[in-house]
């Protein structure tokens, strides 16, 4: 059940990102030549950066104590 529940947040994150960047693409062909707008993109992009990061790092900890828990 806990499995379930991780994966379902894992894919509502990922849905929503992808989300964001459809409409944020959207908005960066107006906004093309907008230096405000440009900082905001490589902010938004250095957050998704540490967001999945984080995530990576969370589901690879969980598989790991997984591992460990099952050798128990």
């Amino acid at each position: 059940m806990r499995k379930n529940f991780e994966d379902k947040i894992v894919e509502t994150l990922i849905d929503h990102f992808c989300g964001l960047k459809k409409d944020i693409s959207i908005l960066e062909k107006q906004f093309q030549h907008n230096t405000f707008f440009n900082r905001l993109k490589n902010k938004r992009n250095q957050l998704n950066t540490v967001f999945f990061k984080i995530i990576v790092k969370r589901l690879f900890l969980v598989s790991l104590l997984k591992k460990f828990h099952d050798y128990d």
